[in-house]
């Protein structure tokens, strides 16, 4: 066989197959079902937990815990009378008796601890840095017990 036969052979072939490429139907494309199909998917708990905000992932959880390890060892008759309060307030946030009374551990020695931290960091005098921090222990543990009966009252109005 001679090369000029070969060589128009194959650029015969080639543009056969390119008519053929070419003839064929495009499928229709409709942008609406593809996106329907990309908006159905589910979506992953890894995904569901990003878009959370950090508190709501991070804080949240490690407050709670902690609210629960305090809370937990508060005597029964301080969960009744609290489990009886919560319930008076329609419990408004959610909390059982043991994550309330632990909340209130907690935010009293939030409170201190970092009073104590910020008069020892400035150099205040060893009486100030001692009492101001006992107050807002003081404190800390009664702003719950406040919000409570507020929210019993508002519920009772």
């Amino acid at each position: 066989m001679s090369p000029q036969l070969i060589g128009a052979f194959v650029l015969l072939m080639g543009a056969g197959l390119v008519l053929v490429g070419l003839s064929r139907r495009k499928p229709v494309v409709n942008i609406d079902e593809r996106l329907a199909a990309f908006a159905d998917r589910p979506i992953s708990l890894e995904e569901r937990e990003l878009q959370q905000s950090f508190s709501e992932r991070v804080l949240r959880p490690l407050v709670k815990s902690w609210a629960l390890r305090l809370g937990s060892r508060s005597p029964a008759q301080a969960h009744e009378k609290t489990k009886l309060k919560l319930a008076q307030a329609g419990n408004p946030s959610g909390l059982g008796p043991a994550e309330f009374l632990g909340l209130k551990t907690l935010l009293a020695i939030a409170l201190a601890g970092g009073s104590f931290v910020i008069f020892t960091i400035t150099g205040a005098g060893t009486q100030l840095s001692l009492l101001i921090p006992l107050c807002l222990a003081i404190f800390g543990y009664l702003l719950p017990g406040i919000w409570l009966r507020r929210q019993i009252k508002a519920r009772k109005k």
